[in-house]
């Protein structure tokens, strides 16, 4: 009993899931040894015990009979009744026997409870410790990596026209802070997400005379403003006097390619639940911080703090899933913008509204 309980302790001590488990496994295989061992034992003192009973019933019925027979015949009763108390003694000493089977019995029958109770503690413990690693590998994938492509579009203030991204894609690298230590229902986990890096990379296209300081009045005064901020829609064409040169009236047709940067970051909260196996279904709602670069094909750089939000929903199944979210934000820079009043350039603000989907391939580790 001191040996098995001395591995019992040091297995809990040990503690690690594969070694416990195999332990464990080699421990219970011994005392189902140990517990067949007792019941073939108990069963063969049970034979014995019935043995005895049944030699002292008979002896006992051979004693009356004899004492009845011979009771009153002199000497040879004496020596047959002398007999008797022989046999009589062997009665006595085959119940001592017997007393002493049964105390052996209860004390066999004893150990046989301990070792059956520390048997099912030791189960108990093995499912206790497979059911903790099943939740940990269900739960541990906290950390995110995705890829996302988003046919995003803009609202501008320079632009009249909605302007529709040609491409945009984007990067999100994360993870979530479980809020509680066990899923409630054994499902359900409310988290803290924080996506510690956010880039959204799209480009633009828009001709030159969808800008709001570009249109008919402009070019029936020469264009000048407009063709020294725009030199691409610039052609040269000699006609016969050396540096003579004009400007193509069909250049409102040339497309002004914008790019459009955004680094920031994401955190908000989300539910996460897991219905069956590995699948897990997230939803959840993000605030992100940014800030914005835009890029025209001129190399004139603009950059500004931007409010951005982010709501989706992601599906996934141990490493790989799937998601689709909604994103929209602002930004306002300081552009270089025609002013017909002065006739010339000057900084103005101009507010960039973006809105649109993003589609994620998401790597879960």
């Amino acid at each position: 009993m001191k040996k098995l309980l001395s591995i019992f302790v040091s297995l809990v001590v040990l503690g690690g899931n594969g070694v416990l488990a195999q332990s464990l496994k080699k421990q219970n295989q011994q005392l189902k040894t140990q517990n067949t061992i007792l019941t073939d034992s108990i069963q063969k003192l049970n034979t014995s015990l019935d043995s005895v009973a049944q030699l002292k019933t008979k002896l006992t019925a051979d004693y009356e009979k004899l004492k009845a027979q011979y009771g009153k015949s002199g000497t040879k009763a004496d020596s047959l009744f002398k007999v008797c108390q022989l046999q009589a003694s062997e009665i006595y000493a085959l119940q001592v026997t017997n007393d002493s089977l049964s105390s052996r019995i209860q004390k066999l029958l004893a150990e046989r409870s301990s070792l059956q109770y520390q048997t099912d503690s030791l189960l108990a413990l093995q499912e206790r410790k497979l059911e903790e690693k099943k939740q940990k590998e269900l739960w541990d994938r906290r950390a995110w990596f995705n890829v996302a492509y988003s046919p995003q579009k803009i609202n501008s203030d320079l632009y009249r026209p909605e302007l529709k991204a040609d491409y945009a894609v984007g990067i999100t690298w994360g993870r979530s802070y479980y809020l509680h230590k066990k899923p409630l229902a054994n499902m359900v986990r409310f988290a803290l997400n924080w996506s510690f890096f956010d880039l959204n990379i799209a480009q633009y296209s828009a001709p030159y005379s969808s800008r709001v300081d570009e249109g008919d009045d402009d070019l029936s005064s020469g264009g000048l403003a407009s063709a020294s901020y725009y030199p691409s829609a610039r052609t040269d064409d000699f006609t016969g006097n050396e540096g003579d040169d004009y400007w193509e009236e069909d250049y409102e047709e040339v497309a002004s390619n914008q790019y459009k940067m955004e680094v920031g970051m994401q955190i908000g909260p989300a539910v996460i639940v897991n219905p069956i196996s590995h699948l897990m279904i997230q939803a959840y709602f993000h605030y992100a911080p940014t800030y914005s670069i835009l890029l025209d094909e001129d190399m004139n750089y603009y950059g500004g703090y931007a409010s951005f939000f982010n709501t989706g929903v992601a599906l996934s199944y141990k490493a790989i899933g799937l998601g689709i979210e909604a994103r929209w934000g602002n930004t306002t820079y300081s552009q270089e913008v025609y002013n017909a009043a002065i006739d010339d350039y000057e900084y103005q603000d101009m507010n960039w509204k973006t809105k649109g989907m993003r589609v994620y391939l998401s790597f879960r580790f």
